[in-house]
């Protein structure tokens, strides 16, 4: 489980998952109570590196099904003119809006830099700073990973001097926040979930 320092911050990297389906393909997020996804022939997953304003990376992680399912209705077909493996293009395109999206929320006040997305084949190394979300769309696991201890050390919650249980969440995020609620095993008190944590606690 995320540790208080880093809940917001496992909390912001679920909204921008959450917000990113629903405006690119209108597919709903939930929590997920899996912790870890195993390797397998069928995962797809996607990095992007953040080099501004801290060093960092983002992965996205899931069934080769469920990217298919997000090209087919993002494009309304596997068959797209000018691409020639749309499940690629369009998955990373998921994982730059989610990193962008993350970024903007998470550091509103600083000028952030983005990699390009690329393919990864294999689930990546985990280490005790890294933060993972394990999601649910559309009957399927859907996992980010976030990385790099300057990133997440150096953000700050919405308010100065809030926790996150207090702080003010806009409407946007509504039904985001409300799916954050409802996650597995949740905390009452906190709002913490299982299904978020630092890599290994």
């Amino acid at each position: 489980m995320d540790q208080p320092e880093t809940h917001f911050i496992s909390r912001q990297l679920f909204r921008s998952i959450a917000h990113s389906f629903e405006q690119l393909v209108f597919f709903e997020t939930s929590l997920s109570d899996v912790e870890e996804l195993q390797q397998s022939p069928s995962i797809t997953g996607f990095a992007i590196e953040i080099t501004e304003p801290y060093n960092g990376q983002m992965v996205i992680l899931g069934e080769e099904e469920l990217f298919s399912a997000i090209t087919q209705q993002f494009f309304g077909s596997m068959d797209v003119p000018g691409s020639s493996d749309p499940l690629h293009d369009m998955g990373c395109e998921l994982a730059n809006t989610i990193a962008g999206h993350f970024m903007a929320e998470l550091y509103p006040d600083k000028t952030f830099r983005l990699g390009l997305p690329t393919k990864i084949g294999d689930v990546p190394d985990h280490h005790n700073d890294d933060i993972t979300i394990c999601c649910q769309i559309e009957d399927m696991q859907f996992f980010a990973f976030l990385t790099g201890s300057a990133l997440i050390d150096h953000a700050q919650p919405p308010i100065s001097g809030s926790t996150p249980e207090d702080a003010h969440w806009d409407d946007p995020f509504a039904e985001a926040d409300a799916a954050w609620g409802q996650g597995p095993e949740t905390n009452p008190e906190t709002g913490q979930s299982a299904a978020t944590r630092r890599w290994g606690q």
